[in-house]
């Protein structure tokens, strides 16, 4: 796993405060892909239980939604 940068965490930031209380958000923008932020459970290892995020652009091919990439992200709790 790798940390990301300081832009990246302050993008990150932004999409959990925009995910609020809810466990998905699309957020939109003329001429892009729309936009997916999930979360989509949690895994426990011996660094603790860390919430699973995914980051995906989607799109609808065929009658089926699409993922475009799709980034999965692990937050673990901070370690003391």
């Amino acid at each position: 796993m790798t940390p990301i940068n300081h832009t990246a965490q302050q993008v990150f930031d932004y999409l959990i405060k925009r995910l609020g209380s809810s466990d998905y958000v699309k957020l939109h923008a003329d001429g892009y892909m729309p936009l997916s932020f999930e979360c989509i459970g949690q895994l426990s290892c011996s660094h603790g239980t860390a919430k699973m995020y995914s980051l995906m652009h989607t799109f609808t091919q065929n009658g089926d939604l699409m993922r475009d990439p799709e980034i999965c992200f692990f937050i673990f709790p901070m370690m003391e």
